[in-house]
């Protein structure tokens, strides 16, 4: 599988530049994210892995750097600039935040809870990891049968 061309956290960053939002959220979101490009554009947006926790797909780098928020939204970075990033990156996150709005961050949720991409990897008290390739098998079935990515 092909390399991303960024880091966890610049995706994060871009996504707070957007819209603040709780770690639950962010965490959804970026499952989203990542499962959209791996289908739309054939990479993963990003290295770093997700893990099944109770509360759906997490990526623990991201978890352990906003956890201090708890509940609370996370603010916008103080400095980003995504000068060197391809528009069709930007383009496919800004779609993915579009898409998901109108849900609520138990509504994602529960959405990621229905996916066997974390219902098969998920073990209470553990963190599995959910393989890209495997997200992106789900997601590409999910557009071959004519129903939405997310």
């Amino acid at each position: 599988m092909k390399r991303a061309d960024y880091n966890v956290i610049q995706i994060v960053d871009y996504i707070l530049t957007k819209k603040k939002m709780t770690n639950l959220r962010l965490q959804k979101i970026l499952y989203f994210v990542q499962a959209f490009s791996l289908v739309s554009l054939d990479k993963p947006m990003f290295n770093e892995e997700i893990n099944a926790w109770e509360y759906g797909p997490v990526v623990k780098e991201v978890y352990d750097k906003y956890k201090y928020w708890g509940a609370e939204e996370i603010p916008s970075p103080e400095y980003f600039s995504d000068f060197f990033w391809d528009d069709r990156d930007r383009e496919l996150i800004d779609e993915v935040l579009e898409g998901l709005e109108n849900m609520s961050s138990f509504d994602l949720v529960e959405l990621t809870h229905s996916y066997p991409t974390w219902i098969e990897n998920y073990e209470k008290n553990k963190s599995n990891k959910i393989s890209k390739e495997k997200i992106k098998e789900y997601h590409e079935s999910r557009q071959l049968q004519g129903r939405a990515l997310f």
